[in-house]
């Protein structure tokens, strides 16, 4: 009765009342019991974030096009915690029936990460892009997101989930450019931007992260080339490629209880190139 009048008191006084319970634990032990959701991460950034996750005891099912990728991480992981799945992200019209598979597999979901998207092979001069790559990276990069962050925002509504929807985007999105990846990257994170406005009366948390040019299979990069053995990049002002390590960082701290009043945001991890 005395608390229900604290509240009361505080309510009059400032307009409402939020009760805020941080939890500060060894890092190591940070996602014991958490279940969490990485599409496209077969390899990359993807794989990246998905090993950081069980690293601090997520139990994460992962998603991919390819069977025969998804098996090789298994086996070279060999991690009773971690789930694969394979999911084409570009067939829209099992959405819904690949998502619910996935929560039975799992038995619910605490936090997502949305990592499916890609660039173009080939950059056109001028305003030469046919309409067909425009379709295409639209589709694979800001449709295929707005419909996942629709499926898991009504899903964590409807079972009321205070968790997290992590979107990465690309530091694309915060360039001027005249080509259909950067469009699409605008997109996505108009996406993580205005979702987040939505769900967080619901206390679900929504960022995002924008990696600059990664040193993975991006097919824009020279092919052969290792990050500890020349991380040089001219087009980051830091003068080096960004790891999928750091990209996993910065996943964890956004999507833990010291972050929860971060919402909203997309994070560049470009060594400087957004500025």
């Amino acid at each position: 009765m005395k608390t229900k009048i604290n509240n009361f008191i505080k309510y009059i006084k400032h307009g409402g009342v939020t009760n805020v319970n941080v939890t500060f634990v060894n890092p190591s032990e940070r996602y014991v019991g958490k279940k969490v959701f990485v599409s496209g991460a077969s390899e990359g950034i993807g794989k990246a974030i998905a090993i950081a996750y069980l690293n601090e005891g997520a139990e994460v099912i992962v998603t991919g096009r390819a069977r025969t990728k998804l098996e090789v991480l298994e086996n070279e992981l060999a991690c009773n915690r971690l789930h694969t799945y394979v999911w084409d992200a570009s067939d829209f019209a099992l959405y819904n029936t690949k998502f619910m598979e996935m929560i039975e597999i799992m038995g619910h979901i605490d936090i997502f990460i949305n990592n499916v998207g890609g660039g173009i092979t080939k950059y056109e001069a001028g305003l030469d892009y046919p309409e067909d790559v425009l379709d295409s990276t639209f589709q694979l990069n800001s449709k295929s997101m707005f419909l996942l962050c629709q499926l898991e925002g009504k899903y964590m509504i409807n079972n009321n989930i205070h968790g997290n929807i992590l979107n990465i985007t690309s530091v694309a999105g915060f360039k001027k450019q005249f080509n259909p990846y950067a469009m699409a990257k605008w997109g996505c994170n108009a996406i993580t931007g205005g979702l987040a406005r939505k769900l967080i009366q619901n206390d679900i948390v929504v960022n995002g992260i924008a990696p600059g040019t990664c040193l993975t299979s991006n097919p824009a990069i020279p092919q052969g080339r290792v990050f500890n053995e020349n991380a040089y990049f001219r087009g980051h002002p830091s003068h080096r490629f960004t790891m999928p390590e750091e990209i996993a960082k910065a996943a964890l701290y956004l999507t833990s209880g010291e972050a929860r009043q971060i919402v909203g945001y997309v994070l560049p991890i470009d060594g400087g190139s957004a500025i």
